[in-house]
């Protein structure tokens, strides 16, 4: 599923949250794997939960204070409302931490064995014993250019690799670049009222003139930590989710693969492991799948917003606009796109399997009902949002134009 490379990198952002008290588990390196955190890991978890919650509250506090008040600036009512969404995300996070705190490890080193090189050789062995085995079964002749095509499948696996290893490292980049650049607001505006720095500083209107650099390092470390739990708890159920899904979507392709060159559908444990890994992802997930496309795709609506109207006046101090805005889309359009097609791929396998099994020659009648059951019995895998909806595959189109929609309007809104 990932290279060595990235799966390395993958690990290591583990074990960074791991090792600072982020997540509430300890960090197996000689096994890579999760394990159950300590009364001294949720110690430090409950800490960092509990600074989450204090700071929503003050950052909604202040976001009411910009409406309710005359004469706050817009950029300081951007940042606000972008910090509430993020606070948000992040106290879901934890939330979902504390009642899924199991289900999310288990599901977690489910995807570390798959995921994990050192394993990928048993599976292909095992995949190309079983397709040997469904041909000999049905006595159907082996192509003679098999061997061909199973290098052409096994080029076109390391493509998908390397294409999902991109993407995560891509996410994980975006992670560590973030926080500093979110801290260069708290030099260039120390009185934005969520910042703590406008608890101390004596704030003439909005601004802060004369305050030496020195002062404000102090509450740069204190924002670049807030933006870290911040972000690492909403890159880890990304990650999770998209991984998870990726492992899903690889599944249901090969299961398209067998069908397409060697007529055999998957077998009962194996379409029943996809339904199970899905399950895992629904139900340790599921506060994370019911709240991120809203949040942050209203996240981005306002950043870009912040972009049009704010970023040419000054484009090093407003460089976290495009850049928070970035990882914010990524965040939400990557796991989105995957679950619709999965959901598209589920149903084109269905379809597919069925009218291959009514086609299939050289079986008696019995034999063909018992495959039609079989295949009957697949019902398909979605990936939920909260209990009642799924994600489709046109989720990705209808968020985007929601997105713009709601960015013209704040456009056409605050013209002046």
């Amino acid at each position: 599923m990932l290279t060595q490379r990235y799966f390395s990198y993958f690990c290591s952002f583990l074990s960074f949250g791991c090792g600072c008290k982020f997540f509430p588990y300890i960090w197996d390196g000689k096994e890579c794997r999760l394990k159950k955190g300590s009364a001294n890991q949720w110690f430090y978890f409950s800490i960092h939960r509990t600074v989450i919650v204090t700071m929503l509250t003050f950052s909604g506090f202040r976001l009411a204070q910009a409406f309710t008040r005359p004469g706050f600036p817009l950029l300081l009512k951007i940042l606000n409302i972008a910090w509430v969404g993020g606070y948000t995300l992040a106290l879901v996070a934890f939330y979902q931490w504390d009642v899924n705190e199991k289900e999310i490890m288990q599901f977690g080193n489910y995807l570390l064995n798959y995921a994990d090189p050192a394993n990928k050789e048993k599976r292909e062995e095992e995949k190309a014993a079983k397709n040997r085995g469904a041909k000999a079964k049905r006595k159907l002749a082996l192509p003679p250019e098999e061997e061909n095509l199973q290098a052409t499948l096994r080029k076109e696996e390391q493509r998908e690799e390397r294409s999902l290893g991109l993407h995560l490292l891509f996410g994980l980049l975006l992670f560590l670049g973030n926080p500093g650049v979110h801290t260069t607001l708290v030099n260039e505006t120390p009185c934005a009222p969520h910042f703590t720095s406008s608890l101390a500083f004596p704030c003439l209107g909005y601004s802060a003139t004369g305050v030496p650099f020195l002062h404000k390092v102090p509450f740069i470390v204190i924002e670049y930590y807030l933006i870290c739990t911040m972000f690492i708890s909403i890159t880890f159920n990304w990650a999770m989710v998209y991984l998870g899904m990726s492992w899903v979507l690889k599944e249901i392709n090969h299961f398209r693969r067998d069908l397409k060159h060697f007529s055999s559908g998957p077998e009962v444990v194996e379409f029943r492991g996809v339904e199970v890994i899905v399950s895992l992802v629904n139900n340790g997930f599921r506060p994370y799948l019911a709240s991120f496309p809203s949040l942050l795709f209203f996240m981005v609506s306002s950043l870009v917003f912040g972009v049009v109207r704010l970023w040419h006046t000054a484009p090093l101090a407003n460089l976290m606009f495009p850049l928070c805005s970035t990882e914010c889309l990524y965040d939400a359009v990557t796991p989105l796109a995957v679950a619709g097609d999965i959901s598209f791929k589920t149903r084109e396998l269905n379809l597919s399997w069925r009218s291959s099994v009514a086609s299939m020659k050289g079986v008696s009648r019995r034999e063909k009902k018992m495959l039609m059951l079989h295949a009957e019995s697949y019902n398909g895998v979605r990936v939920t949002s909260g209990h009642f909806f799924t994600f489709e595959n046109t989720i990705v189109l209808v968020c985007m134009h929601n997105c713009i929609q709601l960015t013209l309007n704040m456009l056409v809104t605050f013209n002046a």
